[in-house]
């Protein structure tokens, strides 16, 4: 930007808008940034509470899962693994916050979760089967609400760095350039106020 604008009535309107423009900006930019975060701390905490009880209930499923494969043959451990009668599909829509387009999943489930018989199966199979098959859900909402921190974190920033740069660059600049026509043209009033008393001073 040129930091000696040509000292004109023209310019120090034109500059003037700018800077009005620019101030108003700033103002919308730094509001929706203000609600943007107030919305990240949200999710971010309720992401926060839910994973550290989800990664502990998926620790003792685990657990439970390694200690019965252990009581089971190869054979049957895949037949348990690879022949599921539940089939699940995923229904994505995307929900707007603040201008942010986030994900937001849908977990649908049809069919029988065990598909298999009780005889020759371990407790610990069904119990560990059935407690990840309820787990599952919250696992899928653990992931929408990580990948809506995510994207809400980079807008915060994209953000943050528009503002700062109207703030501490653009606007300051506009602010200097307008002063400086306003010397300018105050020098320049001043000159045509002397040259005139000097012209009128001549004529008598």
């Amino acid at each position: 930007m040129r930091k000696n604008p040509n000292p004109t009535r023209m310019e120090l309107l034109r500059l003037s808008r700018r800077r009005v423009m620019a101030e108003r900006g700033h103002k919308l930019l730094k509001d929706k940034l203000d609600g943007l975060t107030h919305r990240f701390m949200d999710i971010l905490k309720v992401y926060r509470k839910s994973s550290a009880n989800t990664y502990q209930q998926l620790s003792k499923i685990f657990t439970k899962m390694i200690l019965a494969s252990a009581q089971v043959d190869e054979t049957t451990l895949d037949m348990l693994t690879f022949s599921p009668k539940r089939e699940s599909t995923l229904d994505v829509t995307i929900k707007n916050i603040m201008g942010v387009k986030i994900h937001s999943y849908n977990l649908k489930t049809e069919g029988e979760l065990r598909n298999y018989g009780y005889l020759h199966v371990p407790a610990e199979v069904d119990e560990s089967s059935k407690e990840f098959a309820d787990l599952f859900p919250t696992l899928i909402k653990l992931a929408e609400s990580k990948k809506a921190i995510e994207l809400i974190a980079k807008e915060i920033y994209d953000i943050k760095r528009r503002v700062n740069a109207l703030e501490f660059i653009l606007i300051p600049e506009l602010s200097s350039m307008i002063t400086y026509i306003k010397m300018k043209l105050a020098e320049m009033e001043r000159a045509n106020r002397v040259a005139l008393i000097k012209i009128k001073g001549a004529v008598k």
